[in-house]
């Protein structure tokens, strides 16, 4: 068993399978969750609670499908290296890899499809850094690889 080491996600890059000309630095990200979501069961031949006279406790299953989720991507601006944005682009697989570190050689990876709906470009000065962030939409469950 790896010994676990808390880190912080510096060096964690963003890549596209289609979209080359958008490589933004990381400056951090959000969420990334799966949840299920259940169906009520409840029915005329439910079960009365014997805690409370009369009342039927609600029944519930989960759902086969998991709902996907939209992940919200801070960024530091290079037009140089984000000169396209892919807004309404087609699906396509995307890529947060992870510094190594100590003895492994390649970091974790996590990947997923998705699409990229809105960029904000936010501020731009003359004595700070460009900043924006970047709405997508996850389809489909993400693949999670540890480092090596």
């Amino acid at each position: 068993m790896p010994t676990w080491t808390p880190r912080s996600g510096i060096s964690t890059t963003l890549a596209g399978a289609v979209s080359t000309g958008f490589t933004p630095l990381v400056r951090s990200f959000s969420g990334i969750s799966y949840g299920v979501d259940t169906f009520d069961t409840t029915n005329m031949s439910s079960t009365v609670g014997t805690e409370y006279a009369n009342v039927v406790p609600r029944e519930f299953i989960a759902a086969d499908i998991s709902t996907a989720v939209q992940i919200t991507v801070n960024i530091l601006m290079d037009p140089d290296y984000c000169d396209t944005i892919p807004l309404a682009a087609a699906v396509e697989a995307w890529t947060f890899q992870f510094a190594a570190v100590g003895a492994q050689t390649t970091g974790a990876t996590l990947v997923w499809s998705g699409t990229v709906l809105s960029f904000d470009m936010g501020d731009v000065s003359y004595d700070s850094l460009m900043e924006g962030s970047v709405m997508m939409q996850m389809s489909g469950e993400p693949v999670f690889t540890i480092g090596s």
